[in-house]
């Protein structure tokens, strides 16, 4: 059985149900406690305040899932991982939860604030417009970057809300 016929997918080193942020959350695949609560009305762009370390997940390819959490054409996209921290040459990809009836800005899906070439050659990934992917890349010294996320509703053409996560080259 493969992750696909489960309705799972792979979060890092975890197996988790997209469907269910809750189980992502308590997975073990964070570094930092959560510092609101799921159930917290104030926040429904942010369910998680972790940090994803791109190297714990192996490989030259880092994934961090974005979910839907409201959908339609006012859609909201969330992040469980507000810290994303990657070393040069990993290739970082952000994916949604919903595959059909939204997708990423094909340019600025992922919109790296001030990026001076510490990330590079963003698009989507293979031709997936539900996936947005950055290369980390050689840098002197680390750089912190927020990004805007840049997702769109197909059916109405609104871009969903969502709030500032970061991305961190540590170079090396």
């Amino acid at each position: 059985m493969n992750a696909k016929s489960t309705g799972l997918h792979a979060v890092g080193r975890c197996m988790a149900p997209v469907a269910t942020v809750a189980t992502v959350l308590l997975a073990g695949c964070m570094s930092q406690p959560a510092s609101k609560s799921l159930d917290n009305p104030i926040a429904p762009r942010i369910l998680g305040n972790y940090t994803v370390e791109c190297e714990k997940q192996g490989g030259n390819e880092c994934s961090v899932p974005l979910i839907i959490t409201q959908e339609g054409a006012n859609c909201t996209v969330a992040y469980v991982f507000s810290r994303i921290e990657t070393a040069r040459n990993v290739k970082v990809v952000w994916y949604l939860n919903k595959a059909e009836g939204y997708e990423f800005d094909a340019t600025k899906g992922i919109d790296i604030k001030n990026n001076n070439g510490a990330f590079d050659s963003p698009g989507h990934n293979g031709g997936r417009k539900h996936q947005f992917t950055w290369k980390a890349g050689p840098v002197a010294s680390p750089q912190t970057r927020q990004y805007d996320i840049v997702v769109k509703h197909t059916a109405s053409g609104n871009t969903c809300a969502f709030t500032d996560p970061t991305i961190f080259n540590r170079g090396g």
